[in-house]
């Protein structure tokens, strides 16, 4: 039992630690996707072995008679599943997300006037506007000012995806491109994007 114990400890932990590094990296729009990408690549791979290692480890013990009498430890199952699924809301809603980028506001809000008119690209900044890195910026002609801070892979292709945040967006596209454009509100005519350079 008290194997059990310390093994459901090590899950809660490990457990806890994964909720909070995604809630961290949730902050920059685009990171945690790519990131789960890269990690559903891998685990192709590695689930499958994973497997075939837990069935032996289980089988060993359950010749050697180490598994009789095992209880389930419910609560400690419970508090997995509950950081797991509040982890889950937390992202699905981009709350550290939107902590972050109120925390940031007041330095994308003063950049709005200075940002130049493009369709294509924008103006490299490659500066810190409150806690985001932002390369580079645009006021887009259809309407809106677009900060990228993140760029990604969009799927295997060459195409790249751009993430960023928007004031006062248009619902065409950004200087970053308009395939797969997406916009989420987070208040006071402040939006994050998403936004493929397969189509302008």
């Amino acid at each position: 039992m008290g194997t059990v114990k310390v093994a459901s400890n090590v899950i809660i932990a490990l457990t806890a630690l994964v909720c909070v590094v995604a809630l961290a990296i949730s902050v920059y729009p685009g990171v945690l996707n790519d990131l789960l990408f890269i990690g559903i690549l891998f685990s192709i791979l590695i689930v499958p072995l994973v497997g075939v290692v837990g069935l032996i480890v289980l089988l060993v013990l359950a010749l050697k008679g180490k598994l009789r009498g095992l209880r389930i430890p419910w609560k400690r199952l419970a508090v997995v599943f509950a950081l797991l699924f509040g982890t889950y809301v937390l992202l699905t809603f981009y709350v550290p997300r939107r902590i972050a980028f109120a925390a940031s506001r007041t330095a994308f809000e003063q950049m709005v006037p200075q940002a130049t008119p493009s369709e294509y690209h924008g103006t490299v900044l490659n500066r810190r506007l409150g806690v985001y890195k932002v390369d580079e910026y645009a006021a887009d002609p259809r309407g809106g000012v677009y900060f990228r801070v993140h760029i990604g892979g969009d799927g295997i292709g060459p195409n790249r995806m751009s993430y960023g945040f928007a004031y006062k967006p248009n619902q065409n596209g950004t200087p970053f491109g308009a395939a797969r454009y997406r916009l989420f509100r987070l208040g006071s005519d402040w939006y994050w994007f998403r936004a493929s350079d397969d189509w302008y």
